[in-house]
């Protein structure tokens, strides 16, 4: 082990940065030909803004937005107030421009709390952004109040979105249902939420060499499943209870990222609809159900063909399934097993041991050569959320047997 030792020796000076994780979300409402005379509006959060106006928008021009133009020779505005919004108000940015002529100018105020935080700016004629920084906490009973001036008929304005960026307590959750028939496996998708493992569970991704699938990466409790990525669950020993035969457990939407898997075969929609390939393909592959088999055995949950030689078939709502290229000599077999790998600190490659061919790959890693075989929650030996030569030496003692894996 000397040789190694000399290379571990090199990778002291790599520096692995952790992850920071934020609970901001935004309010994004995005002015196009179809909104903007809607009252109210919705935004992609949900927040509803409501528009109050004695301007009206006569059209649409793609690149700037929506185009107030003033209804009387006078003084006019627009007031857009955001309800629902509840934390701390972090930052509001609008992306607007005026349509300004000499005589008068289209202006932008931002009014927060009963004080302006964007004082009387007067809008460029090209599309630009204009945004303050607030860091305050909106109460419950206020509402975000942004006004656009425009003077006079000759001029107007255009508004191509508004973003409110704040953080909340608020926690989305999701439950999943598991059925004692099956054994308390279930599987899981969404396309744009990062789920938290709660303790109840384990989840897994699913990969395919050859003939052979098995589990890829594990995600355990506390760990983030990214979003767009397929799993399977299992209920862990001792949450393993069912109610007229189902449990339900509840997951917690994050911001966090997680760790993806290049490898992982499993694919899903938040809709119920027919199968297709991992690049929207209708032909060339074989899909597969995460079931139990035809005689519907207890134990025998793995995947199976959901249609006749393979064929496409329809899969539920947030449910995964397993899409796999077809042979060109013949087809797959019609049913892959549930081949769970052990998760086993050490194990960079999760080949389900740990031996010299981990020490390297982690030393490689160190040193910046990252593959997509390699999975850092299993490297992380100490877990201290860096890996670095500590964890290199971890493996080293383990293999050599001087201490116990984690």
């Amino acid at each position: 082990m000397n040789g190694y030792m000399k290379i571990f020796l090199i990778s002291i000076f790599v520096v692995i940065s952790s992850y920071i994780w934020g609970a901001t979300k935004t309010s994004t409402l995005t002015f196009t030909s179809e909104n903007y005379s809607n009252n109210p509006v919705s935004a992609n959060d949900g927040v509803v803004w409501r528009i109050e106006t004695n301007c009206s928008g006569p059209f649409y021009e793609e690149e700037r937005g929506v185009f107030f133009v003033p209804q009387r020779n006078d003084f006019n505005y627009l007031d857009f107030k955001a309800n629902g919004i509840l934390g701390i108000i972090k930052k509001i940015t609008i992306n607007a421009a005026g349509n300004s002529t000499s005589q008068s100018t289209a202006k932008i105020v931002v009014n927060f709390n009963g004080a302006e935080v964007i004082k009387s700016t007067p809008l460029s004629t090209q599309l630009q952004i204009y945004s303050c920084d607030i860091g305050m906490e909106l109460k419950p009973d206020r509402d975000i109040i942004i006004e656009l001036f425009c003077q006079k008929k000759t001029t107007g304005l255009f508004l191509k979105s508004i973003v409110i960026e704040y953080e909340t307590d608020e926690v989305e959750t999701i439950d999943v249902n598991f059925k004692e028939t099956f054994g308390g496996w279930t599987s899981l998708y969404y396309q744009e939420k990062s789920l938290i493992v709660p303790q109840e569970v384990t989840a897994y991704t699913y990969t395919v060499s050859g003939e052979e699938g098995q589990t890829s990466i594990t995600y355990e409790p506390e760990d983030v499943i990214p979003k767009n990525t397929a799993v399977i669950l299992k209920l862990n020993s001792g949450f393993d209870t069912f109610v007229d035969g189902i449990r339900t457990v509840t997951f917690e939407v994050t911001d966090q990222q997680g760790e993806n898997d290049p490898d992982n075969r499993l694919l899903g929609f938040d809709t119920s609809q027919s199968t297709i390939g991992p690049n929207g393909e209708t032909e060339g592959y074989e899909f597969f159900r995460f079931t139990l088999n035809a005689r519907q055995d207890a134990g025998s949950i793995g995947f199976y063909w959901g249609a006749s030689n393979g064929g496409a078939f329809t899969v539920g709502a947030n449910k995964a399934y397993l899409a796999l290229p077809k042979n060109i000599d013949a087809s797959h077999p019609a049913s892959l097993p549930l081949k769970i790998i052990p998760f086993i600190f050490g194990d960079a490659n999760n080949d389900g041991y740990v031996n010299v061919t981990d020490v390297m790959l982690v030393v490689n890693y160190l040193l910046g050569n990252k593959t997509n075989t390699i999975r850092t929650k299993k490297i992380d030996v100490n877990q201290d959320n860096n890996v670095n030569v500590s964890d290199v030496m971890g493996i080293v003692k383990y293999i050599l047997g001087n201490t116990p894996n984690q």
